[in-house]
């Protein structure tokens, strides 16, 4: 592609969007570097690693790639024998981190393809990185423990400097009228004080330096002389240990240059990628489908350099059996962005890119020719025409099959009617040639050639006759007005003018742009009552999913309902068991009372308990009643009932047939179901009271048997039935019952026999005598 069309569709821009995702400088420049491809195989592989870095996107939210430098120059230094800086040695350990924290966020986004094979390829060296850390603290500073010998070095350099400090500290105090100032400092990295110049004489030593003013000398005193040798030793002896530190870890860095600059290589490759999988996010891109053929479908097309906020998507397809596509429409009505759109999305689909549309389906273009803007060359001495020209001629010998031609105003800047001769002329030569080319005009002939001429597609740009406004959306197959008249009219030019102009154009073209009117307002109609049809269609759609959420909300009520019952009757039954619990506490205490009233209280209240137990019982049976099934004779027209398999409410449209099915209304919806679904809205309950009456007339009438089993329970809990059996046998009008406990181990026997000792309704209690079970039954005497 040539780098003057890649400048004018701006290709050069939509890279430098691309590049800003990048985590790395090497990274960025492989961005802006990059190039359209024009192999096929190779362009589908592109895309193929954009699309599984989109996924690892979404999967890790982001791009899971760290930040890294380029080490090549580190690197190759390290391997030459060269001495490596801190900063060297630090970028090596941060791109060697950088492919660890990498490779483990990519492991887990569960990459595919080439983006997981470069994830496995990546060698860490996680000792390598340890190495580095341990030794370099940062880009000034080695760490003492970078060795053992530097280690004891820095020690005794601090011992030094102690001592010196130390001394010279003595020394102020002794002689502070001959000091400037009261201080230790440093000139030549060996330790001084500052001397008055009067004084010199005063202090032996050697003088390293004076003040600006001359009034101070900085004198190393004779007393510590031989101390800042040792201390300039000790300091050769840690700048040489530095030294062979770095040489031993350029020497680790040598031996694994392949595997750095594999991981350098890897990482830049997948900064490369990851920036495209990031653009195609950001700007709400697709991956395009390459075409077999040379048709072009791109349905809402957005320029990814217009505001997203103002952009409006445009349609574009033309190839196949109409290989050149007129765009026609008033200036700065979008023709010339739609053209730049088309080429665009083109060289970004060749680049591995993803498109911001719904869907793109693009071929394969071997060249991208573009004439677009004001080509005037004055050192060339070609006018606007004459340079539009020279690009034509060279875009004609070049284009062929597998070539998109891209021309703005062809054939403008001369007579109009041999400007629209050479546009239609140059546009049948391209069509010819087996390429596909996208032109725009003002031209009513060239309109007219493309409507009535095969292999041709008119596209015109949307203009609100309303507000004499463009919509800048592009209609595939309308032919688009320049609208002259009008803008000028909007921009202030006189009505008369206007008319004036009106009167010089000729008939035809004035009868041509006038039919062009007519079918602009005839679409723009149409597209209005289809509009309206596809709104009210909605709005029914709309009102059945509201029934049907009113349905689904009722049903969802009914559900809730029978929770609550259930929860309720849940909550009663706990109930029940506390108060059975509280009877059985109450017969142990009458079974351990000490007199006849606090036994006839403890009895008292286990009766009472026993009772509101069986209340409980009732309650639940009328709650916990589901159903109640209807007859033909319950069902009357218009009366509310709930479909038992759906709990959907309705209404009774029509009395059962033969086989027992009716017709509902639930909301708008008119079904059919059977009797044997329908129930109810309320199911009829008997009433307490009734259902109390009901339980004592049955309990009052019910034969009592002669004796009762306790065998196998507790004694709490047969205490509860005697006591419960005693009643309702004294009621009964019996005088002798018996109770069979068994024999066992005695328990149960002599803990109801005590307990049967003070009941107030048992005159006397013996065993039973042979044939009667002996001692496992007593024989109770009731008053």
């Amino acid at each position: 592609m040539e780098h003057r069309v890649l400048q004018t569709l701006e290709y050069d821009k939509i890279l430098a969007m691309a590049a800003a995702y990048a985590v790395s400088a090497l990274g960025r420049e492989h961005v802006l570097a990059s190039a359209p491809k024009t192999d096929r195989f190779e362009i589908a592989q592109l895309l193929d690693e954009t699309a599984q870095a989109y996924d690892v996107c979404i999967n890790h939210g982001g791009n899971p790639l760290q930040g890294f430098s380029d080490v090549t120059d580190a690197v190759s230094l390290c391997t030459t024998g060269g001495l490596p800086s801190f900063t060297d040695l630090l970028s090596i350990r941060n791109l060697l981190t950088a492919a660890r924290i990498s490779q483990s966020r990519l492991a887990a986004a569960e990459p595919t393809g080439t983006v997981r094979e470069l994830c496995l390829s990546m060698r860490p060296l996680k000792l390598l990185e340890d190495e580095i850390s341990r030794c370099i603290v940062n880009e000034d500073e080695m760490a003492d423990g970078a060795s053992a010998e530097l280690s004891s070095i820095r020690r005794r350099i601090r011992s030094a400097n102690e001592r010196i400090r130390s001394r010279l500290n003595d020394m102020i105090s002794a002689n502070r009228s001959y000091l400037s100032e009261s201080i230790v400092t440093m000139r030549g990295g060996r330790y001084v004080i500052p001397v008055r110049m009067e004084h010199m004489s005063s202090v032996k030593g050697f003088v390293h330096d004076r003040s600006n003013t001359g009034q101070t000398a900085f004198i190393e005193p004779i007393a510590v002389l031989e101390a800042n040798n040792e201390l300039k030793e000790l300091q050769l002896k840690e700048k040489a240990e530095m030294e062979r530190v770095l040489f031993y870890l350029a020497d680790l860095v040598s031996k694994n240059r392949h595997e750095i600059t594999g991981n350098l290589s890897i990482l830049s490759r997948l900064d490369t990628i990851f920036c495209r999988a990031r653009f195609a996010q950001v700007t709400d891109a697709v991956m395009p489908i390459l075409s077999d053929d040379d048709s072009v479908f791109i349905r809402g097309a957005r320029h990814p350099l217009i505001d997203g906020k103002s952009v409006v998507p445009i349609d574009i397809h033309f190839g196949g059996e109409n290989p050149c596509m007129v765009i026609t429409g008033p200036n700065t009505g979008g023709k010339t962005v739609s053209l730049k759109t088309t080429g665009l999305f083109a060289l970004m689909c060749q680049t591995g890119m993803y498109l911001p549309c719904v869907e793109a389906k693009i071929p394969v273009f071997t060249r991208i020719f573009a004439d677009i803007g004001d080509e005037q060359s004055i050192e060339q001495s070609l006018s606007t025409f004459s340079s539009h020209m020279v690009n034509i001629i060279s875009i004609l010998n070049q284009a062929g099959p597998g070539t998109l031609s891209l021309l703005d105003e062809v054939g403008a800047g001369t007579d109009p009617v041999e400007g629209a001769a050479i546009a239609i002329a140059v546009m049948e030569s391209l069509a010819a040639s087996g390429g596909l080319c996208v032109c725009t005009t003002h031209y009513s002939e060239v309109k007219s050639f493309a409507m009535t001429h095969k292999g041709f597609l008119n596209a015109g740009m949307e203009f609100d006759l309303a507000s004499l406004r463009p919509t800048y959306r592009l209609i595939i197959g309308h032919v688009g007005s320049s609208n002259a008249f009008e803008i000028s009219l909007r921009l202030g030019m006189s009505q008369e003018v206007i008319d004036l102009a009106k009167s010089h154009v000729a008939k035809d073209a004035q009868a041509f742009e006038n039919a062009i009117r007519k079918a602009e307002q005839l679409r723009v109609e149409a597209e209005h009552a289809r509009d309206a049809a596809l709104l009210d269609a909605q709005e029914t759609r709309k009102a059945a999913m509201a029934e049907q959420e009113r349905i689904q909300a009722q049903a969802a009520e009914e559900l809730q309902k029978a929770r609550v019952m259930l929860s309720k009757a849940e909550s009663e039954l706990h109930q029940a068991r506390e108060v059975a619990r509280e009877a059985i506490e109450a017969a142990r205490a009458a079974a351990r009372a000490e007199t006849n009233r606090d036994r006839e209280r403890a009895l008292h209240q286990a009766r009472s308990a026993v009772k509101e137990i069986q209340e409980t019982k009732e309650a639940l049976e009328v709650q916990t009643d589901p159903d109640v099934p209807l007859t033909k004779q319950d069902i009357t027209i218009g009366m509310q009932v709930r479909l038992r398999s759906t709990g959907i409410a309705a209404t009774v449209q029509s009395k059962p047939d033969a086989k027992g099915d009716l017709t509902l209304m639930a909301g708008i919806m008119k079904i059919t179901a059977n009797l044997n679904d329908i129930r109810a809205m309320e199911a009829p309950k008997q009433s307490k009271k009734a259902k109390k009456a009901s339980s004592r007339i049955q309990r009052s009438t019910t034969t009592v048997k002669m004796e009762l089993d306790v065998r196998g329970r507790t004694v709490e809990e047969a205490m509860l039935e005697v006591d419960q059996y005693i009643d309702t046998a004294v009621m009964s009008g019996l005088h002798e019952v018996s109770i069979i406990h068994g024999k066992g181990t005695g328990a149960l026997r002599q803990g109801l026999r005590q307990y049967l000792l003070h009941h107030p309704h048992v005159k006397s209690q013996r065993p039973g005598a042979y044939g009667e079970g002996e001692d496992g039954v007593t024989v109770l005497t009731l008053k």
